[in-house]
């Protein structure tokens, strides 16, 4: 059958079904059987390569329709009457295999007989739909079926005299007979409920499964009018192949199924990834037209903000000139305006320091860190030298990252402990590497300086943030807010603790990551 015709439902009108289906299930059948009894009486033709080919084909047929069913439980395409077939399948694949390897005679026909049996019991058991009796995986159960399967063949094959006479003159036996009309009816048994399910959800699933029952249905009752390579027991053989041919068509139908949903799916997701990159294109695009214009107006804003700043220091300067005139009390308000200019210019310039951060394309590389702390050492001689502070560091690791930004961010940091220094105790920074994984290098930055409750470690960060609230500290209040901005941007993270008059630790935690490209 075409899978474009596989498209469309099967009938779902009860006498539409039982017409198509008695045609080629019960029709068929008999009247192969008919045709041979009038026609071919005395027909009989042994070839057993012939009947070992046509056996294995629909053994390994039937457990590789198993495996697949196996496959498609708990999936959406998974069903709970899946169970009972699959171990149908199983079981009659395995011993189907193992008939069509022994020489003709009585284990030749246990053989048959058992899996005709085996397969029509598990099948009819399909009228069973209480779920407590279906497990949810269905593994156990199918490699317990198939084992003892196996088992059961297998002690048969070394020890022939264990299975039943199934064979009397080249005549089968009534236990033969029986067991092959039994595994018929429960496959007649089977297909009513098939039936059912095609009429009532109308998937090419059960409807080849109902072809598959009613052949094998119609094949296990003919054994009781065949003989061994006669006409008759030709025919149900050549049955037998199109049964699991129509379970092969089963397997065809999930498959083509599956293909189809998985073509969607990626349609779907191809779609849905045009539409989000075009999203992110223009999203891109706008964050860099905001990212210009926020530039722009900082750097217009804050030009704009020092002219006045600069005049109110300007006019203090001129005012301090006539400085006879003044009195005590006028010379400390001029000081204190001074002050408050100075930290005015220094936050307007933070400012927009913060706001250029991460807005240029970034070159990352290789960086000694020892050369860059001794480099920013010799920057702050001055302020070392006024405050006798000391800076201690060895054996700091090589990172990755963009040289600017790592000595702005060290840079920051010891100039934050020179300033947070006690009074009258010469600061003391120490600078040392401190755990290293395969992930990220961790590095400390520790000082002796007047420390800040623990409580604040987290909000130390965010801007505009003075633990002290003292104006007189030179600063904008954004510098750790910088730090932390240049280790995110850096894959990593900037941590801190601290003890009030027992100094601050700092921990840089530097990403791994290295053949990082410009961004």
């Amino acid at each position: 059958m075409s899978t474009k015709l596989l498209t469309k439902k099967p009938t779902s009108n009860l006498w539409v079904l039982v017409a198509q289906t008695s045609s080629f299930g019960v029709l068929l059948p008999l009247l192969g059987s008919v045709l041979f009894y009038l026609f071919f009486p005395q027909f009989k033709w042994s070839n057993e390569p012939l009947h070992a080919l046509i056996e294995t084909l629909g053994g390994f047929i039937a457990i590789s329709v198993a495996g697949l069913l196996f496959l498609l439980n708990n999936t959406q395409y998974g069903r709970k009457h899946h169970f009972w077939i699959g171990c149908g399948l199983i079981s009659m694949g395995i011993l189907d295999i193992f008939h069509a390897g022994v020489p003709v005679g009585n284990t030749f026909v246990w053989f048959h007989s058992l899996a005709t049996f085996l397969g029509g019991g598990f099948l009819g058991l399909v009228w069973i739909e209480n779920k407590e009796w279906v497990p949810n995986n269905f593994k156990l159960a199918f490699a317990f079926i198939g084992g003892i399967s196996f088992l059961t063949a297998s002690v048969f094959i070394v020890s022939p005299e264990l299975a039943p006479d199934m064979l009397h003159q080249d005549t089968f036996t009534i236990t033969a007979r029986a067991l092959n009309i039994l595994g018929g009816i429960g496959f007649l048994i089977a297909s009513a409920w098939l039936a059912r399910e095609v009429c009532s959800r109308g998937e090419w699933e059960d409807y080849f499964l109902l072809v598959h029952c009613l052949l094998f249905g119609s094949a296990g009752i003919l054994f009781e009018l065949s003989e061994l390579w006669d006409g008759p027991w030709w025919w149900w053989h050549f049955l037998r192949l199109l049964a699991y041919i129509a379970v092969f068509g089963f397997a065809l139908k999930n498959y083509q199924q599956i293909l189809d949903e998985l073509k969607n799916f990626n349609d779907h997701l191809n779609l849905k990834i045009k539409e989000r990159t075009k999203q992110l294109e223009e999203t891109t695009l706008e964050l860099e037209v905001k990212n210009k214009e926020l530039s722009s107006f900082a750097s217009i804003t804050s030009h704009d903000l020092k002219n006045p700043i600069r005049k109110i220091t300007n006019y203090c300067a001129f005012i301090e000139d006539e400085e006879e005139s003044l009195s005590e009390t006028t010379k400390q308000y001029l000081n204190n305006i001074e002050l408050a200019a100075n930290h005015a210019r220094n936050l307007i310039e933070g400012i927009l320091e913060y706001s250029k951060l991460g807005q240029d394309k970034i070159e990352y590389k290789q960086l000694n860190l020892n050369e860059i702390v001794s480099q920013i050492i010799k920057n702050l001689e001055l302020e070392l030298a006024e405050t006798k502070g000391k800076i201690e560091f060895n054996n700091l690791p090589d990172i990755f990252g963009n040289e600017f930004q790592i000595k702005q961010l060290f840079e920051n940091l010891i100039s934050n402990s020179l300033k947070y220094r006690k009074k009258d105790v010469p600061p003391f920074i120490k600078i040392y590497p401190d755990k290293k994984n395969r992930d990220h290098y961790q590095i400390i930055v520790e000082d002796n300086g007047i420390g800040f409750d623990n409580i604040f470690a987290a909000k130390i960060f965010d801007p505009f943030q003075r633990l002290d609230g003292d104006i007189n500290t030179l600063g904008s209040g954004l510098g750790l807010s910088i730090c932390k901005k240049i280790m995110l941007g850096h894959l990593g993270n900037i941590l801190a603790e601290g003890e009030i008059n027992s100094g601050a630790k700092f921990k840089l935690i530097f990403s791994l990551m290295e053949g990082r490209k410009q961004k």
